[in-house]
């Protein structure tokens, strides 16, 4: 019965980390946020 239990505990853990890394993928990552940059020339103080 021992052998049973470990080996559905290693399905269970299998399943929650593939899922984890599931949900992890569909989050928004703070790297992948585009940040806006100005391109325009400014003025030149005198």
């Amino acid at each position: 019965m021992a052998g049973k239990r470990s080996g559905l505990r290693k399905v269970i853990d299998a399943v929650s980390d593939r899922l984890s890394e599931l949900l992890g993928s569909l989050a928004p990552q703070p790297d992948a946020i585009p940040i806006p940059v100005r391109n325009d020339e400014r003025h030149r103080r005198r």
